[in-house]
């Protein structure tokens, strides 16, 4: 830029021809012109060339016109502008090729216009736009992509409009976005994911639509300090509808058809909320309880004082018409129908205790509290005037809690083991490896995991981390324990060739070809009666002397000739002797024939 541009940039001129009844858009504008305001007018067409002869243009205001088109390219020369108003004007479809050029456009105003339908990377052009207004157009349809490229994007309204449904895919990546309008349209569907994206975003309006629930895409944009949620068929507000919107401060629900809302734990859930509830037809049972405690305990921060008596009754009849506030917090009962028929929403697992029939009087008379085995399904639920309505208590934990039915009226949230938190807005993990004292070995090494910790052996030791032996230590008893173990097989093998060896080869031949009696077979008995007396070789002495010391081992029946005695006369003399005795050996064999007989 040389000097001459940069004086010119310096003087800048604001033109004003706002409301002058002009029907063609002006010419001969100054160079320097940085502002130029022609509202109210009935211009039907900008001029491309006087576009080009301006090219410091920073403002532009041409709405209330007869704008019906604006040509393609018409901006390519503005690259400075930072604000476009084409507002109340007669525009039906924009194109992509408007907006060439313009990559230092902050604002751009189209509302009050005719535009049905905004078609894909309509706005690719405006890299730096950060404010949009479409509201009181005829927007029935986002086609997908249709804000790509608007990653600065911070308001966005779509107010006032024909939107009915709302898909997964409507606002693409606007991850900057902070504030969003669907307000006065007709929405009555919002897909899940829709607002997936909207990680940033701070004030959500939704308010005159056709929503008869809560939407569950609520869940997403995390960040919501304010949401507007007035002027809908809601009849049913459920525990777990902002049960993950941890920072909103803002809940404004009056003007709807609320009757029943489950709000036991929204002050656990929500602590800095201001809950606007007024112009709704309130059950005021003992689900509804919590409601006037909360006026009653935080009155100034929780609502308007000047709302409060809009906070009515209308069901059941004797408390129709009465402000919550004077109502006696004993008459807001549950009777034992309505009690049956909640349970009866909750397939009956929950559990009804009144009392003969009567209406109760306490809070734990009547209980609508489902404890069901399936985590995924854990429901609170209330029958109101024929209908059943249903909180997924599940839902209102955060993810590392669980639910517990220490009071059966309303369960509370518990963090699982391993963190610490209230349940409801917070469980974070415990770090074990900070504790005074932890189960790790003092040669482990501790490491902190998510619910848990893990205990590690440093290097030089081995083990599970809570015992830890040093790997040396290990390997010098290996040692030791290998040589002793060599030693005394060494000792074994000598002891075996040295000591047992010698003394097998020095047992006698006899002893070898006559084993033991233990282990020699028994022979069969004869069946003659004689007595054969083996072959003794080297018997020294007589057989007379042979013949007494034989009698003399006779006994009874039986002929018994001790090993021993065999033995002796086998080592006395050498030679045989055999003896065969047929009934004629001497007078004493025949009185042992006779006992054998």
């Amino acid at each position: 830029m040389d000097d001459l541009d940069r004086n010119r940039l310096f003087s800048s001129t604001a033109v004003n021809c706002s409301a002058r009844n002009l029907t063609d858009f002006p010419t001969h504008l100054p160079s320097t012109t940085t502002e130029l305001v022609l509202s109210y007018n009935k211009i039907s067409e900008i001029n491309m060339e006087e576009m080009k002869s301006i090219p410091y243009l920073k403002e532009l205001w041409v709405e209330e016109n007869n704008f019906s088109f604006i040509s393609d390219g018409v901006f390519e020369n503005n690259f400075m502008l930072e604000s476009l108003n084409v507002g109340g004007n007669h525009m039906v479809d924009l194109s992509p090729g408007i907006f060439q050029g313009l990559r230092n456009l902050m604002k751009l105003y189209l509302h009050r216009n005719r535009i049905f339908r905004l078609k894909k990377r309509t706005f690719q052009y405006l890299l730096s736009l950060s404010e949009l207004y479409l509201n009181g157009n005829e927007i029935f349809m986002i086609e997908k992509e249709a804000f790509h490229g608007l990653n600065h994007l911070s308001l966005l309204d779509l107010s006032n409009n024909k939107l009915r449904k709302i898909s997964g895919e409507s606002f693409g990546r606007l991850a900057s976005l902070q504030k969003l309008n669907l307000g006065y349209n007709q929405v009555n569907r919002i897909q899940y994911r829709s607002f997936f994206n909207l990680t940033n975003l701070k004030a959500f309006v939704i308010n005159n639509n056709n929503l008869t629930t809560v939407p569950r895409a609520l869940t997403f944009p995390r960040g919501v300090e304010h949401l507007d949620l007035s002027v809908n068929p809601i009849e049913f507000i459920p525990m777990e509808a902002f049960a993950r919107l941890h920072l909103l401060e803002i809940l404004n629900l009056s003007f709807s058809k609320v009757r029943v809302f489950h709000g036991n734990h929204l002050k656990k859930l929500l602590p800095r909320l201001r809950l606007f509830v007024h112009h709704n037809p309130m059950d005021c049972t003992c689900d509804l309880r919590w409601l006037k405690q909360w006026f009653e305990d935080d009155i100034l921060r929780s609502s308007e004082i000047r709302s409060l008596p809009h906070v009515k009754c209308e069901y059941p009849k004797s408390l129709t018409g009465k402000s919550i506030m004077t109502v006696n917090i004993a008459d807001m009962d549950c009777s034992c129908e309505y009690c049956q028929k909640s349970s009866e929403c909750s397939s009956g697992r929950n559990t009804c205790n009144c009392n003969d029939d009567s209406r109760a009087g306490h809070l734990d008379t009547c209980r609508s509290i489902v404890a069901s085995s399936n985590a995924s399904s854990e429901l609170m639920c209330s029958f109101s005037q024929g209908k059943c309505f249903c909180s997924n208590m599940s839902e209102v934990c955060e993810n590392n809690a669980y639910l517990t039915y220490a009071n059966c009226y309303s369960p509370d949230c518990v963090c699982k083991p391993g963190y610490y938190g209230n349940g409801f807005l917070n469980c974070t993990d415990v770090d074990e490896c900070h504790r005074e004292h932890n189960l790790c070995h003092k040669n482990a090494y501790c490491i902190n995991t998510e619910g848990s910790y893990q205990c590690v052996c440093r290097n030089g030791y081995q083990g599970n981390g809570t015992v830890c032996d040093s790997m040396k230590h290990k390997t010098v008893v290996a040692i030791v324990t290998t040589s002793v173990s060599m030693v005394i097989f060494v000792v074994l093998i000598s002891t075996l060739v040295f000591c047992i060896f010698p003394k097998l080869r020095a047992i006698p031949r006899e002893e070898r070809e006559y084993p033991p009696t233990g282990r020699k077979k028994k022979k069969k008995q004869s069946t003659k009666r004689y007595v054969d007396l083996y072959k003794i070789r080297q018997l020294s002495f007589t057989n007379s002397v042979f013949r007494q010391e034989l009698e003399s081992t006779v006994h009874g029946d039986e002929w018994e000739i001790p090993r021993k005695k065999l033995r002796l006369i086998r080592a006395i003399g050498e030679g045989a002797f055999g003896v065969v005795m047929e009934g004629t050996l001497d007078t004493g064999m025949d009185h042992t024939k006779q006992h054998c007989q």
